[in-house]
């Protein structure tokens, strides 16, 4: 009841105690209303024993709820699990033996958190090693895993599959990958740590059910206490339905442990492994404990966003532990879209949309080993609305990220950017007003070393004229790449680029032919002459044709080039055609 509900109750229980004015005032429509918002709230717990089995068949009336300190009732409870007793999985020897423990096989998500943050460079290998035998192990047919390592950021090694052994070649893989057992990944302080844990959680909150996150980390217990960020990772995990298992890798240390392992365990409901040199228990523990957990739901009626509120639940069994969150907040649903979206740039493939495209273009190479390059965004969908936009770059333990409002949709922009040879990610999202996930795409690109003496080709680009003042020389200055479609009655050019290298050889001519190919043909077909000189320095003609005006359809650009001592080079590039909307935007970095 609110404040002026209680007023209005007041005075009228005071007027009919006066005769008078009960008698000469006519009941009249009270104009005060009552508005609660009423939001269910899902908490994951799991009740054990004192032999540490997992406890079966409870009801609701066998849990007792607080939240703040307030009895709350239990509105629903949900639970899936065996019949009997879930033993508790023993630690096994280095070489994987003295162990037949085998988890139920369900359906569950579990996400293999690997923090190199926190972890010597001599040790890494080695907790890959473990941890790729742990899955080899225990690994369940129907269970999703999701790979991440926490580097300097959030990356995501292996998105959600069921195969095991795909899992197995991507842990594989990392032992390998100098970008992540060489960096020292020095810090002064945790604030990324708890960025990059809050970004995965926020990602796994966009999916239905729990999620447990497996955490192999040697964090120290040592410096500031962060109470606020702990408390905050907590509060989203509940909400989240994300669980942390951490498991400390230092294995049997003489002394010392990770408090604030411990606590992140304890806080989200989850469980802390210590002191042994098995690293696949903490896995196991997750598996087995996620056979059988209690889904407990209750009503929070007028929750202010933002406020942390406490939580104890309790068994009516005597001698048995109860594993739960320990608080949860509702969160401002703006905050929750654009955390979202920033998570969604290190996992595109869930918020795909055919109508969002991303590309990081080679243009021309600046030397054997660098290139400048184009960060494309296409948006064609229309929107009555603007909406904002992130794209990023990444290559290892690099990343590149442009924020851009942008106008309402359909847009196009494009950023330049200078990179060396090597493998690349990229990443776009849009957010949406009033959506709660963005759309995305997500696109990896291999930009070529210049390896020996030879020529290439550089793969064609489609360009469309912007307005804005273009340049001689610069075929990106005032035109953006059509990525999806272009529209009719835009102006547009087939532009690539013949390069030269390491040859000694006498001055030559070139002759590039741009050919425009619909279902029906050849529709159209120009040359350009390019002169190259007799320096041994890496050398590139520009092919820059306009193409004529194209009604709505399906295209493809073919350039070909036939330089002397090579084969005929050819490369082909696909794009489409529609009537063209009311507005288009289309903007460049330059």
């Amino acid at each position: 009841m609110t404040r002026r509900t209680r007023i209005a109750a007041g005075l009228l229980a005071a007027c009919a105690v006066c005769p008078s004015l009960a008698q000469t005032e006519p009941p009249r429509d009270s104009e005060v209303t009552e508005h609660v918002d009423v939001e269910l709230v899902l908490l994951d717990v799991t009740v054990a024993n004192r032999k540490r089995e997992i406890v079966t068949g409870l009801s609701k009336e066998d849990f007792k709820l607080k939240i703040d300190d307030r009895r709350i009732p239990i509105a629903s409870l949900d639970a899936h699990c065996p019949d009997a007793p879930v033993a508790e999985p023993e630690a096994v020897w280095i070489d994987g033996g003295n162990s037949d423990w085998t988890a139920p096989d369900r359906e569950r998500r579990i996400v293999l958190a690997i923090d190199y943050r926190h972890m010597e460079r001599i040790q890494r290998v080695d907790v890959l090693e473990r941890v790729r035998d742990a899955v080899a192990r225990l690994h369940r047919p129907k269970e999703k895993l999701m790979i991440v390592a926490l580097t300097d950021f959030l990356r995501i090694e292996q998105p959600w599959t069921t195969d095991g052994a795909a899992t197995f070649e991507t842990l594989e893989r990392m032992e390998n990958d100098i970008t992540l057992w060489e960096p020292p990944f020095d810090h002064l302080h945790d604030a990324s740590t708890f960025t990059s844990l809050l970004e995965l959680t926020d990602l796994l909150g966009t999916l239905e059910g729990e999620k447990i996150v497996v955490l192999f980390s040697n964090w120290p217990s040592s410096g500031f206490h962060y109470d606020e960020l702990f408390a905050e990772l907590a509060s989203r995990s509940t909400r989240a339905r994300v669980s942390f298992y951490t498991v400390w890798t230092r294995g049997l240390t003489p002394r010392g442990t990770s408090r604030r392992l411990a606590r992140l365990a304890v806080e989200t409901g989850g469980r802390f492994t210590e002191r042994t040199n098995d690293f696949g228990l903490g896995y196991a523990r997750a598996q087995r404990d996620s056979s059988c957990r209690y889904t407990i739901g209750f009503y929070d009626s007028g929750q202010r966003p933002q406020r942390e509120r406490r939580v104890v639940v309790r068994v009516d069994r005597s001698r048995t532990r109860v594993y739960h969150p320990s608080r949860y907040a509702i969160r401002d649903p703006e905050e929750v879209r654009e955390t979202i979206a920033e998570a969604a740039l290190a996992l595109p493939d869930p918020y795909a949309s055919e109508s969002v495209e991303v590309a990081l273009l080679p243009v021309v190479p600046t030397g054997r080993r660098r290139w400048k390059t184009v960060l494309a965004v296409q948006v064609t969908e229309p929107f009555d609305e603007d909406v904002q936009v992130r794209a990023s770059v990444r290559r290892g333990n690099s990343r590149w990220v442009r924020d851009r409002e942008a106008h309402r949709p359909p847009f196009s922009f494009a950023v330049p950017y200078r990179f060396h040879a090597g493998a690349y990610s990229v990443a776009a999202t849009v957010s949406y007003p009033g959506q709660r996930e963005p759309r995305a795409a997500g696109n990896r690109v291999e930009l070529p070393s210049l390896e020996g003496d030879g020529w290439m080709l550089v793969d064609p680009l489609v360009l469309r004229a912007t307005g804005e003042a273009a340049l001689e020389g610069d075929p990106l200055l005032g035109r953006v790449p059509v990525l999806l479609e272009g529209f009719t009655g835009d102006e547009l050019y087939a532009v690539a680029r013949l390069c030269r290298f390491g040859i000694a050889a006498a001055g030559e001519e070139v002759i590039a032919s741009v050919e425009l190919n619909t279902p029906a043909g050849t529709s159209f077909d120009a040359s350009t002459r390019l002169s190259f000189s007799a320096e041994n320095s890496l050398q590139c003609g520009l092919v820059d044709t306009k193409l004529p005006a194209l009604a709505a359809g399906s295209y493809e650009v073919t350039v070909r080039a036939a330089p002397t001592r090579s084969e005929e080079l050819v490369k082909r590039f696909s794009f489409g055609v529609v009537s063209k909307p009311e507005s288009h935007h289309a903007t460049t970095g330059y």
